[in-house]
């Protein structure tokens, strides 16, 4: 059975990062070992929409954000963090929680070592 990914990438609203993170998805899944064992989900996909009607606030769509990461098997932290409330926090989830988390500096990161990044998730799941 595929192990369920997290997807964690700075959003803030902007269709830049949208992109980045649709790229990201598009470099996991062309990689045929990534693609036989993990199944991407991209909280910003499932509930960014809501943000822009203004119908949920900041920290209700953190919530839902954060009970989907605890569905998952391991998160893969994209782009610079260090910035983010949202991937701060998703990552202060997966130390809490035990869930495995790997930090890529960017997409172009990313895509330049998949497959060493593959090998080292398919690692961390073994050790899960």
């Amino acid at each position: 059975m595929k192990k369920l990914v997290y997807l964690s990438h700075p959003s803030g609203g902007l269709e830049d990062n949208t992109r980045d993170i649709e790229k990201c998805i598009r470099i996991l899944y062309k990689n045929k070992d990534f693609y036989n064992n993990f199944t991407v989900v991209s909280p910003v996909h499932c509930y960014g929409f809501m943000y822009n009607d203004d119908w949920i606030t900041y920290d209700e769509g953190l919530q839902f954000c954060l009970d989907l990461l605890y569905k998952c098997d391991l998160m893969i932290v994209i782009g610079d963090h260090t910035k983010s409330k949202g991937c701060t926090k998703e990552i202060d989830v997966c130390k809490c929680d035990n869930i495995p988390f790997i930090c890529v500096d960017n997409s172009d990161i990313l895509e330049n070592n998949i497959k060493n990044i593959t090998k080292d998730l398919c690692e961390l799941m073994k050790m899960a």
